[in-house]
């Protein structure tokens, strides 16, 4: 068969050696996932360095529309807690990092996970755990707003929905803030007696300790 024939067939048809070469071996597919894993780490880094940077912008006016951003967000949280709720605006000078943290102080409180640590220093020591902090603790300010579950003794908290054009109104907290005006005065049991078929006290079943 001439040369010009057998390129001919070819590219008629693949034999097995052709798949086999297309496989690749497994020094391949570690390059490849390293390459892929360093993608990601750079990926990661790059966020990281932003998400730092804008955190340690000041308020200016090269910068107003990152606190802006944070406000909104922020107020709408806020205005779900009612009327006369409203997010603080930024200070000049001030950090992005520090105007969230004081956004959050109020409601840091609500969430589990970050109740108890210092943002000021988690976002210094790492940005990208703190945007996760600030994203944790809105939304479980939201929740809170939304359904309240912290509602102090004493206090009923009123929420207002529409839906279909109609208004419902939810009131959260304990019965007792609205029931201890209609209920009588508590009273104590100091004994219960035992008695017996004709109602003669025989005993006593129960009796406080300072029951005379």
């Amino acid at each position: 068969m001439s040369p010009r024939g057998w390129t001919a067939s070819k590219k008629g048809r693949r034999s097995d050696d052709d798949d086999e070469g297309d496989e690749p071996d497994d020094e391949g597919n570690a390059k490849n996932l390293a390459a892929d894993d360093a993608g990601l780490r750079r990926a990661g880094l790059r966020r990281r360095t932003a998400l730092e940077r804008a955190d340690s912008a000041e308020m200016d006016w090269r910068h107003e529309g990152l606190f802006y951003d944070f406000q909104a967000r922020a107020d709408a949280v806020a205005g779900l807690f009612g009327i006369g709720h409203h997010a603080p605006k930024p200070m000049a000078g001030e950090t992005l990092r520090n105007y969230k943290v004081r956004c959050l102080r109020p409601w840091q409180k609500l969430s589990p996970a970050y109740k108890d640590v210092d943002l000021k220093v988690l976002g210094i020591a790492d940005g990208a755990a703190f945007a996760v902090a600030c994203d944790d603790i809105l939304k479980h300010a939201d929740e809170e707003a939304r359904h309240p579950k912290n509602v102090p003794l004493g206090y009923l908290f009123e929420r207002v929905e529409q839906k279909g054009g109609h208004t419902f109104r939810r009131f959260y907290g304990s019965p007792k803030s609205w029931m201890s005006a209609f209920a009588p005065p508590g009273k104590l049991v100091r004994k219960i007696h035992r008695m017996d078929s004709n109602g003669n006290v025989t005993g006593s079943l129960y009796q406080r300790a300072d029951a005379r």
